[in-house]
């Protein structure tokens, strides 16, 4: 376990991470809303004004590691009426939680094996070290921040955390869809 002085470094760093991040967002949102053209808007619209298709992707995108940031689709689902909006923002992040849910039980099912030598030896490994520095606590943050929060339900698993401390820390993921979903609510 980290030394109490790494493990604030490593939250502060994450909180630092979190908020440039977030900025990141917030410029590219206001970049779109205000200085792209409408005829690359319209280029767009074959996949964004299908519903079907944009709930297909983000939820492929959140089992499978996160490839596009959810805030982009907190963004997508403004153009509704406040009700509508709330109930899309509900379901991204149900889904989102399905999709760690998912990677968590993958994960039980990876103690060992070649696939789970080849996910640890690459991109996922600083994870895993992660998570033998700070413990639990990692999956809190991921739930929070920019840090990939599938991999990091993936790893809980495979090295054996228990389901319910699980179910404490994930739910803070909620959190996150619940601020953005209000922040870009009223900026829009």
């Amino acid at each position: 376990m980290a030394t109490d002085r790494t493990y604030r470094s490593f939250i502060l760093r994450s909180t630092f991470r979190a908020v440039v991040y977030f900025g990141v967002i917030v410029g590219l949102f206001f970049l779109y809303q205000n200085l792209m053209p409408d005829d690359w808007k319209q280029l767009l619209a074959p996949v964004t004004d299908n519903a079907q298709l944009v709930f297909l992707i983000y939820t492929l995108s959140e089992t499978f590691f996160g490839i596009i940031p959810p805030e982009f689709f907190v963004i997508w689902a403004l153009g509704s009426t406040l009700p509508v909006f709330a109930v899309i923002v509900t379901a991204l992040a149900l889904l989102s939680f399905a999709g760690a849910l998912i990677n968590f039980y993958v994960g039980t099912k990876l103690h060992s094996g070649r696939l789970y030598r080849w996910l640890i030896s690459g991109r996922l490994g600083k994870y895993v070290d992660y998570y033998h520095r700070f413990g639990g606590i990692i999956i809190l943050i991921s739930a929070l921040t920019p840090l990939p929060f599938a991999a990091i339900s993936l790893i809980s698993a495979t090295l054996g955390f228990p389901f319910r401390s699980y179910l404490v820390y994930a739910s803070a993921r909620f959190l996150r869809f619940l601020f953005y979903g209000l922040f870009f609510w009223e900026v829009q």
